[in-house]
Parts: structure tokens; C-alpha cells; sequence
């Protein structure tokens, strides 16, 4: 007997609420990617040091002309939400606040 089963998966949305009622925890190392809620590496001193240098290198390359963004969630789509060790964005007066 063969079950068929069918995944149900969280929107940005819903993941959201999911913090905002305290289902899931600020401290907990996870991100949504596809609708489901990844468990993210531990980040050790060498991973840190690396996004330290990787930081301090674009800011060389790309000074003001663009906003470095480190390890800051970015909504991708209705389900995906990853949080990147580091990522090149557009520049934007309020600084993506929304």
C-alpha cells in the first residue's frame, strides 16, 4: 500500500507569526527555504572570520554604491526567506526597514 503524502508549506507570512507568537524562538539557528524551516549550521570563529573578511572586502569594492548585508534574512519569494552570511543589495533610503 502506497501512502501519498502532501507536504503543507509555510508562506514568509506564516513563518513570521510563527516568531511573533513565540512558536519559534529568535535564538534558534533556522531559516525558511521553500517552505519549510531549515535548521542552519552551527557558525564556528573560522566561518565568522571569513564573513568578517568577505565583509571587509565588498565594503573596499563597493564602499557606498551598495548596501552589505550580513547574515540578515531576505524575503525571496512568498516562501522563501534565507539569511545569507552575506549579500550585495541596491541602496535604499530607508535601508530595507520594510
Amino acid at each position: 500500500m502506497t501512502l501519498n503524502l502532501e507536504k503543507r508549506l509555510l508562506t514568509v507570512d506564516e513563518y513570521h507569526r510563527m516568531g511573533e507568537v513565540g512558536i519559534l524562538k529568535s535564538v534558534e539557528r533556522i531559516e525558511l527555504l521553500n517552505g519549510e524551516i531549515i535548521k542552519r549550521n552551527f557558525l564556528d570563529s573560522k566561518h565568522a572570520s571569513h564573513i568578517k573578511r568577505l565583509n571587509a572586502l565588498m565594503f573596499k569594492l563597493v564602499g557606498e554604491l551598495m548596501t552589505i548585508s550580513v547574515q540578515d534574512p531576505i524575503t525571496l519569494n512568498k516562501y522563501s526567506e534565507p539569511e545569507p552570511d552575506l549579500a550585495l543589495l541596491k541602496l535604499s533610503k530607508f535601508f530595507y526597514a520594510n
